[in-house]
């Protein structure tokens, strides 16, 4: 029976590990926001690498179990044929496989939590003018800090393609640290909800 569960096993990691390897190698969570150049460069390019790494590195470990359980598999089974009866092997057979795929679940929560460690403080790094700057914007009604003394001096169109910019600056910002927009949420309630990252 032990080489029966070995054989199991290894099929479960080596489907584990092409899953994570496929993930760390599949196209981009934003692929619009990657197309474009945003501030001189692209965080999210970085935030993607640094997920993709680690994706593939927990799916290399996955595919190398795999190879020594089946390996193991494969020798124990050829050694004792008795695997009981049937119905002993299904449900055999439906734990292993249930065990793999939380296995396969836990492996990628921990993989994100892992790589979310190390790219959010990046993404703030990167981002803290950016907000600062759509802070101002949407506090001071379309006006930079320094402007706010000479608001007459500032066109009511101007004004309001700030704050359509602030809006999109806030969004990129919110997808970059996990936090994206709420439905129907304005540009005040979710600058307050995003405040506390670069301001704690």
């Amino acid at each position: 029976m032990i080489g029966f569960d070995l054989l199991i096993l290894g099929a479960v990691l080596g489907v584990g590990g092409s899953v994570l390897l496929g993930k760390s190698n599949l196209a981009p969570s934003y692929p619009d926001d990657l197309a474009s150049t945003f501030w001189g460069s692209n965080p999210f390019q970085l935030r993607n690498l640094i997920k993709q790494r680690y994706d593939a590195i927990a799916g290399a470990i996955w595919l190398g179990l795999s190879l020594l359980a089946l390996a193991s598999g494969t020798i124990w089974a050829t050694a004792n044929t008795s695997l009981g009866p049937f119905s002993d092997l299904v449900i055999h057979t439906l734990v292993l496989l249930l065990v793999g795929s939380c296995g396969v679940w836990g492996t990628i929560v921990f993989s994100n939590r892992i790589s979310r460690k190390i790219y959010l403080p990046q993404m703030i790094a990167m981002q803290r003018e950016v907000f600062e700057q759509a802070w101002s914007v949407i506090e001071n009604d379309g006006l930079y800090k320094t402007e706010v003394q000479q608001s007459a001096t500032i066109s009511p169109e101007v004004r309001r393609q700030r704050r359509t910019d602030a809006t999109r600056q806030l969004n990129q910002i919110g997808k970059l640290i996990d936090l994206p927009r709420k439905p129907n949420e304005s540009d005040n309630e979710y600058l307050r909800r995003i405040e506390p990252f670069f301001y704690n």
